[in-house]
């Protein structure tokens, strides 16, 4: 929205002594938006689902939809991929680095 106002205050030592002064002051708001244009939004990004139907964190143009891929709903927590060990700064792998 648009708003307007005035703001009147006194200045110590100014121009008339200390007479008070007005200031008319508008500000213009809006709420944020996410960008409507897919190109901006993902990343990955495919016209048509692939012949095969399996398109995993994807967006796809022609259904206008972004495929998250399956879902672990139902699945054994202890059959999850682990995830990978973090590597040192040398490079090399944490769980194989030995103190000196």
């Amino acid at each position: 929205g648009e708003f307007s106002g005035n703001l009147r205050f006194e200045v110590v030592g100014g121009i008339h002594g200390n007479a008070p002064l007005s200031l008319d002051v508008t500000g213009t708001t809006a709420f944020p938006a996410i960008s409507k244009d897919p190109r901006n939004v993902f990343m990955r990004r495919v016209k048509a689902r692939p012949a095969n139907g399996y398109a995993a964190k994807q967006y796809i143009a022609s259904d206008n939809v972004y495929d998250f891929g399956p879902l672990l709903a139902g699945r054994d927590p202890a059959s999850q991929e682990q995830p990978a060990q973090p590597a040192t700064p040398e490079g090399g792998d944490a769980s194989a680095a030995t103190p000196p």
